[in-house]
């Protein structure tokens, strides 16, 4: 009677307390709805939302994205996760403004997960690249499911905090190692090709640009952390005080 008189009372509160997934008391609820408005259109808009829940996929929206399409970028805020249903995705990172490949996404694949689980930037891009097909969760989403599984939701996110720690940690690491990389290779180029004025050994910061392959910011970080370089912006020379 309750159920006729559009009177139904919410169960998604009482759905987590018996086991039963959200996903299929929001189904419920919203053929339930008291204003017709909010309930399904048609029998087979309700039958959609059930294949779908009946095959791991409910609530999550679908989107085409043509090869080439950036998908999330690195430093970006995290507000969904996606799915590969269809097509291939190539994970990447930028150093010294080149594209570096770290993974391949394929059908099945999940990508941007770790940074929606704990709330954080994107730690790497994804570009289609292929034509693809994604399923897109969103952080609301992720967070219902995970809250349906209780404590295995509480253990999984503890997991994606400690795996965000790990790959930061990873990413200064590379990050540190290129530095070092690169001040070996301005070293050489003073070494072997700077003017002896003193106690220093001088050079062009365009030809150390030039043929060092560095670039201009990374130039005055090297200078910033290393005591021995300096930069003389008047001359535009690059000036390595040689240690004893």
């Amino acid at each position: 009677l309750a159920a006729a008189r559009g009177d139904v009372p919410p169960a998604t509160a009482k759905a987590h307390a018996r086991g039963l997934p959200r996903a299929l008391v929001r189904i419920a609820e919203t053929a339930l709805a008291r204003d017709p408005a909010d309930r399904y259109p048609t029998a087979e808009a309700m039958a959609a939302d059930l294949e779908r829940f009946m095959h791991g996929g409910a609530w999550y929206s679908v989107t085409d994205v043509p090869a080439g399409t950036v998908v999330v970028r690195e430093g970006d805020r995290a507000n969904a996760a996606y799915v590969v249903s269809k097509g291939t995705c190539e994970v990447y990172t930028e150093r010294d403004g080149k594209r570096v490949p770290l993974q391949t996404v394929g059908r099945g694949g999940v990508f941007g997960e770790v940074a929606v689980l704990t709330d954080g930037r994107r730690t790497a891009s994804v570009r289609a690249l292929t034509d693809a097909t994604l399923l897109v969760v969103t952080r609301a989403t992720l967070q219902a499911e995970l809250d349906d599984h209780g404590r295995v939701g509480i253990f999984l996110k503890a997991l994606a905090d400690r795996f965000a720690a790990q790959s930061q940690q990873l990413a200064d690491a590379r990050r540190r190692g290129d530095a070092q990389r690169t001040l070996a290779r301005l070293l050489d180029l003073l070494a072997f090709e700077g003017r002896r004025v003193g106690d220093t050994l001088e050079l062009s910061w365009l030809k150390v640009v030039g043929e060092a392959g560095v670039h201009e910011g990374e130039l005055l970080d090297l200078v910033q952390v290393s005591p021995r370089l300096t930069l003389d912006e008047g001359r535009g020379v690059l000036v390595l005080t040689r240690g004893g």
